[in-house]
Formats: C-alpha cells, sequence, structure tokens
C-alpha cells in the first residue's frame, strides 16, 4: 500500500510539474514574442540577421524598380535609328524579374525566421516538418521565378520563338500564383494558430491568459492585416502578369496590339504599387514603425480586434481587452 502511494504521488508531482512547465513555457515565449515585435523592453534591438534580411529585401526591390525603368526606356517607348531593342536591352527583363524575386524569398524568409525563433524552446516551437515545409516553397517560388528569366533570356537571344517561351511562360506563372498563395496561407495560419493557443485559456469562456496576452493579440492582428493587404496585392499583380502573356499572344497572332498597350500600362502600374506596399510591408513590421502603423493601420486595426473577439467568443468583460492601439 505504502508503495502504491508513493507510486500514485509521484504521478501527480509529475502531472503538476508537466503542467507547471507548459505554463511557463508559453508564458515565457509570449514575453519573448513580445519583447522581438511589439517592443517591450528592448524595442530598439533588432537581430542582425532579421536585419540583413529585411535590407536585402529593400536592395533587390530597388534593383527591381530601376531594371522595371530602364526596360520602358530602352524597350518601351518608340525606337529610334539610336535606339532599337536588341537581345542586351531586352534582357533588362531578366534583370528585373530576377530581382524581383529574390526581394520576395528574402521577405518570405524574414518572416518565416521570425516566426521560428519567436518559438523557439517553447512547447508550440515548429516542427522540423513545419520549417522543411515552409523552407521548400520559399525555394520553389524563387525556382520558377528564375525559371521564367532563364525562357525570357533564350527569347531575347533568339533562341526561341514566342511560341516557345509562351509554351513554358504560362504555366510557370499559374505555379508561381498558387504557391504564393500557399505560403501565405501557411505563414499566416501558424503565426496566428500558435499565438491563439499561447494568449487564450478556456474555462467557461475564452480569456487572455494574462496582462501580456492582448499585447500578443494585437500583434497577431497587425501581422494578419499586413499580410492581407501585401498578399491581395501579389496577387493582383501576378493575375495582371497573366493578362498581359494573353494579350502578347493576341497581339502577335492577329496584329493587333491595343489590348497589350491596356495590359501593359496596368502591368507596370500594379508592378509599382506592389513594389511600395511590400516595402511598406517590411517597414511596418519593425518596432520603429509602429507610430506609421497607427496613423495608416488604426481604424482597420481596431475593426479586426472587434471582429476577431466575436467570432472568438472571446468574453467581453475580460479585464485585459482594450479596444486599442
Amino acid at each position: 500500500k505504502t508503495s502504491t502511494r508513493k507510486v500514485s504521488s509521484t504521478r501527480v508531482v509529475t502531472r503538476s510539474s508537466t503542467a507547471s512547465f507548459q505554463a511557463k513555457a508559453k508564458s515565457f515565449t509570449a514575453s519573448r514574442f513580445y519583447s522581438k515585435s511589439a517592443g517591450a523592453s528592448a524595442s530598439s534591438h533588432i537581430e542582425c540577421q532579421i536585419k540583413a534580411l529585411g535590407i536585402l529585401s529593400l536592395m533587390f526591390f530597388l534593383f527591381a524598380d530601376i531594371a522595371s525603368h530602364c526596360y520602358i526606356i530602352f524597350v518601351k517607348l518608340p525606337p529610334s535609328y539610336s535606339r532599337v531593342p536588341n537581345a542586351y536591352t531586352l534582357n533588362v527583363w531578366t534583370i528585373l524579374n530576377s530581382c524581383w524575386s529574390l526581394a520576395y524569398g528574402f521577405t518570405y524568409l524574414l518572416f518565416f525566421e521570425r516566426l521560428r525563433r519567436s518559438f523557439v524552446g517553447s512547447v508550440e516551437q515548429l516542427s522540423v516538418c513545419t520549417i522543411v515545409t515552409g523552407s521548400l516553397l520559399i525555394v520553389i517560388y524563387i525556382v520558377l521565378n528564375q525559371a521564367i528569366s532563364v525562357c525570357w533570356l533564350l527569347y531575347a537571344i533568339d533562341e526561341w520563338t514566342w511560341e516557345e517561351f509562351d509554351v513554358w511562360y504560362r504555366p510557370l506563372l499559374w505555379s508561381k500564383f498558387c504557391v504564393d498563395w500557399i505560403f501565405n496561407a501557411f505563414l499566416v495560419y501558424l503565426f496566428c494558430s500558435k499565438i491563439y493557443k499561447i494568449t487564450l485559456i478556456k474555462e467557461d469562456q475564452l480569456h487572455f491568459r494574462n496582462h501580456k496576452s492582448f499585447a500578443l493579440f494585437n500583434v497577431m492582428i497587425k501581422y494578419f492585416l499586413l499580410t492581407f493587404c501585401t498578399v491581395l496585392s501579389t496577387q493582383i499583380y501576378t493575375i495582371s502578369e497573366i493578362i498581359l502573356s494573353s494579350a502578347i499572344t493576341n497581339g502577335v497572332r492577329h496584329e493587333r496590339y491595343s489590348f497589350y498597350y491596356r495590359a501593359y500600362a496596368a502591368y507596370f502600374m500594379l508592378g509599382c504599387i506592389d513594389s511600395m506596399v511590400s516595402t511598406v510591408y517590411i517597414m511596418l513590421t519593425f518596432p520603429f514603425g509602429h507610430k506609421w502603423y497607427q496613423t495608416a493601420c488604426g481604424c482597420c486595426h481596431r475593426s479586426c480586434i472587434r471582429l476577431w473577439t466575436n467570432l472568438a467568443r472571446i468574453d467581453p468583460n475580460d479585464e485585459h481587452i482594450r479596444i486599442s492601439m
């Protein structure tokens, strides 16, 4: 009987210590994430690797915009005797597309790495399978874009006709479109589900765990809102590129280019908007951009908090809830 009591008491102690460890781990992760993303005690400190990824993203976006305007000047403006499109000027688009894909690749890597580091050492840390899946999606996205650049290179040096180029171009565009959606949905799901588990506790109704939980909830809403705007902008831009490819094919076949001119104007304008949105996205997710975020997105942010708390059925009388920025 004595040995049985000892075993049962040992099990109770083990279970309680495990539960205590999990609770502490979640609390540790919450405070750790908050200090990095929302700027608590060390808001001015940004890890070198995260900063480097952000700088690389902005740098390649800048190179892509410069290449885009150079391509317009050398290829799209009416030709003259001193400036006729050739293999060199046509391949400016190769540089443009390659820089664009690398800019987005570094952007995706930045936020995936930030997400991974936020949960390291906690019960909610990302599994090896999740890390491999996210990394693989980023690599596939970059490879698809570089494949498009190689195809255009072959067309520019007259190794391929437009018909041969278009055979590969459209499937690669649609594949890029799908991979982009999958990765962004995957990233947002991971972020929201992890933060939801860490910040909320269920009793009779859902409650926030502590005074930092609602701050984490704010970070989740902020990340979701910024990601949604950026994904929407990028996908609209990709759709415009798909429409442009159809317009070019239609113009080559029927020698009517009015649809192509309108499609290219929309494509160029949406590309400039998308690069601007993506740059703002990167800047606003860092702590130093919090005041700018308040000014630009404060109203939408508060509306999202109200909507989310209603959908999640969080206790409206929870003392930690403050609908503010």
